[in-house]
């Protein structure tokens, strides 16, 4: 016969010892409980599941401030022209407003729990073809400062609502 190995005894003693086996089996349990409910946790957040808020984009951010100042730029060039404007001289720049506008709309389509963004960004495309309808009739510089502050207030909210979803 083999002389047993200290490590042979020791494994013995603790097999012996039915309080120490049964803390073995319960942390054994326990450490493949967590591990199962973190792997579920895990394939929810694949899917979408598990989330209660909407994924931070700082692109998305970052395309809601440039946007804001093209929009802000061309009404104070309106209020700056100190006689009615017409869309007619201002399409090109308009059009690439409403371009962006839009791409902030698809950005915001794209993530998940993210309806109240997509909603803002969806009201400012209608009042942005309001102020189009505006200037096609001829739009005053007073009445350029009012939808400045309109349009800013929306670009207010839609950071306001970006910049949460980081906590």
């Amino acid at each position: 016969m083999e002389t047993p190995t200290r490590v042979d005894l020791l494994l013995r003693r603790l097999k012996d010892n039915r309080f120490l086996s049964v803390l073995i089996v319960i942390g054994t349990i326990f450490v493949g409980l967590i591990s199962f409910f973190g792997a579920i946790q895990k394939a929810g957040q694949l899917f979408g599941l598990g989330q209660s808020r909407a994924t931070y984009d700082v692109n998305t951010k970052e395309a809601i401030i440039e946007t804001a100042k093209k929009v802000d730029f061309l009404f104070l060039r309106i209020e700056a022209e100190k006689k009615e404007v017409f869309y007619s001289d201002i399409e090109q720049d308009f059009a690439r407003i409403e371009a962006d506008l839009r791409s902030i709309l698809l950005r915001n389509e794209l993530y998940p729990l993210n309806e109240s963004a997509v909603k803002l960004a969806q009201l400012q495309l209608e009042h942005w073809d309001r102020v189009r309808e505006k200037l096609k009739l001829g739009m005053s510089p007073s009445f350029a400062a009012h939808e400045r502050e309109i349009e800013s207030l929306m670009f207010r909210s839609q950071l306001f609502l970006e910049v949460n979803r980081r906590q």
